[in-house]
């Protein structure tokens, strides 16, 4: 019985074939390792980037390019048997009854630079009976004599001779005169960043141009609330108490001690010869210049609201504004109100308005992915359950690629989920609600987690309004736009009259693009890579990687994304810092 091989025996023998094969330096050899259409999604660890590998041949051909296997040296693989997402284990392969994978995480060295890295591999074997990776994932963690503390400090400074006030008053004078990064935004993005770049002790100024850290969140509308669970909304270094609601409300969001009241000022200059950039900033109405090696955009992958020009709207008599506008709705009780746009912004317009006694018309012009919130919450729950680390269940979500991920979605995830809410898509269908799976972005029917990572919208987690626009409390009229203004309502582009005594535009937001070309101008982001979307390998494109600038950097996302990738943005930044990066 003890000949019987165990998962993970089988794991750390084809570790050891990798080993072995990275040595010789042969990208073949490597690449015989996975099989004909297995992936190699790479953070770090073989290049200063991200990238996913589909197929032995671009297998092959990446490890070849800039001799990759030996310029970083990637060695002493070893099964990570304490891992917190367990040890190596035997799982069903889907549609094939009685057939097995291996699953594992692993450990590694890399030889340049010094460090560390993590990993998982998918294994399964074939007739032959040889385990071959139909996927590997590599990450890197840390690098060494540089590494992310692992122990709670003590909070003695000095020998007890020095207070903690005084220790922070020294770190922030020190970043507000010369820092070497600066991060511009305290959102999820930007507030992770900062915080793991403070644990890697690189000199890191973070400004926000509200008040108070969370403004972002506490100055939108009163019934707004997070869609997705608190464990998917969870900040690194910081959990959040059992107390805390599931779906957790705008103002519990965000307290943490920044630089606030502070903006960075359009004309921010680059100088290839010093590698740093010159920026002004409005601190409290005073210009501050400082020069940072880095600038991060942390300012959220959507900004400036969005607000489409209408021929006469300067006639019509009611009121018009942009949804990240909306306070006190029960003003519009009785009145006609008409919400342009129907994904997640539109629908809790239109929610929050009915509840307050508003008659609601919703515009809709194109399809929208509607999944119930507690529908989709199991899946969540799946993905960050309640009582394991979130950044672990990050790791394990990053272990397959995008493109593959795609691919289930398509084949799994959105027949299941389209079976689940099968009654409520059939009423809102009915009801003249159109909707779909995002098929527009040209991979098939991906949901929402494919619209999330391509676009941005486009997609709606119920909260109730569904129901109301079942019901008819809230009225719909799809496949048009708004076309003109008149006196007492608006008229639509199918020639319908709508009368309003007030405009919603839940029409979104300028991309984080426009706002760095505010910022920057167009010289400098022409440069750069576009923000957001798929690149053609997979990856997010712009976001926590190199953009095409030197120093310059954009951070955006949802919690989990800025939870999982700030790692690697600090990573980079750290690398460039203490001089082990190399192009």
């Amino acid at each position: 019985m003890s000949n019987i091989p165990t998962p993970t025996t089988i794991a750390q023998s084809w570790l050891d074939q990798l080993a072995s094969h990275l040595a010789s330096g042969s990208p073949e050899a490597v690449a015989s390792l996975f099989q004909p259409d297995g992936w190699w999604r790479d953070h770090l660890c073989l290049s200063w980037d991200f990238h996913a590998n589909e197929g032995v041949e671009v297998i092959k051909s990446f490890l070849k390019t800039q001799d990759r296997i030996t310029k970083r040296g990637l060695n002493s693989f070893i099964v990570d048997a304490g891992s917190p997402l367990g040890g190596p284990s035997f799982q069903d392969v889907p549609g094939q009854t009685g057939a097995h994978s291996v699953e594992a995480t692993f450990r590694f060295q890399i030889r340049d630079p010094a460090a560390r890295g993590r990993g998982f591999v998918r294994l399964s074997s074939g007739s032959d009976g040889e385990w071959k990776a139909f996927l590997v994932y590599t990450a890197l963690t840390d690098l060494e004599g540089h590494e992310e503390p692992n122990q709670r400090p003590t909070g003695h400074y000095d020998g007890h001779t020095r207070s903690w006030d005084s220790v922070v008053a020294q770190e922030f004078a020190a970043a507000e005169s010369h820092p070497s990064v600066l991060v511009v935004g305290a959102g999820q993005a930007g507030l992770m960043l900062a915080a793991r770049l403070k644990a890697l002790k690189v000199n890191t100024l973070l400004i926000e141009k509200t008040s108070r850290i969370g403004d972002n969140w506490r100055n939108r509308y009163e019934s707004l609330t997070l869609h997705t669970t608190v464990t998917h909304a969870s900040y690194p270094y910081q959990a959040y108490p059992a107390n805390m609601p599931t779906y957790i409300p705008r103002t519990k969001l965000a307290n943490f001690p920044v630089w606030t009241s502070a903006e960075l000022l359009p004309g921010s200059t680059y100088d290839t010869s010093s590698g740093r950039w010159t920026v002004t900033i409005l601190h409290n109405g005073t210009r501050v210049t400082l020069r940072p090696k880095h600038v991060v955009l942390a300012t959220g992958p959507v900004g400036v609201p969005l607000i489409p020009k209408i021929p006469g709207q300067d006639k019509f008599k009611g009121i018009t504004y942009h949804s990240s506008a909306h306070r006190e709705p029960e003003k519009w009780r009785g009145k006609n109100v008409v919400v342009v746009g129907a994904g997640v912004s539109g629908n809790d317009m239109a929610l929050d308005l009915t509840t307050r006694g508003a008659k609601v018309l919703m515009i809709q012009r194109s399809p929208i992915c509607v999944i119930r919130q507690s529908t989709l919450k199991i899946s969540m729950d799946r993905a960050w359950p309640e009582g394991r680390p979130a950044e672990e269940s990050d790791f394990l979500l990053a272990a397959t690629p995008l493109k593959l991920l795609f691919r289930i979605a398509v084949n799994h995830i959105t027949p299941s989920l389209a079976e689940q809410d099968k009654e409520m898509l059939d009423g809102l269908r009915k009801a003249g609600y159109l909707t779909g799976w995002g098929e527009e972005m040209g991979y098939g029917p991906i949901g929402q987690l494919g619209l999330i990572s391509t676009k941005l919208g486009g997609f709606y987690l119920d909260v109730g309004n569904a129901q109301r626009i079942i019901d008819g409390e809230v009225k719909i009229k799809s496949g048009v736009e708004l076309a003109e203004f008149e006196e007492s309502g608006v008229r639509l582009s199918d020639g319908t009259f709508a009368p309003a005594d007030c405009v919603v535009f839940a029409t979104g937001y300028h991309p984080m693009g426009y706002v760095a070309r505010q910022l920057f101008g167009e010289e400098i982001i022409k440069q750069t890579s576009p923000i957001w979307n798929l690149d053609a390998e997979g990856e997010l494109r712009g976001v926590f990687r190199p953009t095409g600038h030197p120093g310059l950097w954009f951070a955006a996302g949802g919690f989990d994304h800025a939870r999982y990738l700030s790692q690697f943005l600090a990573l980079q930044l750290l690398a460039r810092e203490v001089g082990v990066y190399k192009e």
